[in-house]
């Protein structure tokens, strides 16, 4: 299997198993600013996320 199938055959079967960190609604500010606001995510095993 090429490996780009074999990525994304992994993707989808991280997509529909729990997450094993899920957040929501995260929020932050710098000042008056919003520098993050209303963000929410899933981590699956195998992922990796970086913010």
């Amino acid at each position: 299997m090429p490996e780009d199938q074999a990525f994304n055959k992994h993707a989808n079967q991280a997509s529909t198993a729990p997450a094993y960190l899920s957040v929501w609604n995260i929020e932050s500010f710098y000042g008056e600013s919003y520098i993050v606001q209303d963000v929410t995510f899933n981590v699956h095993e195998g992922e990796i996320l970086a913010l």
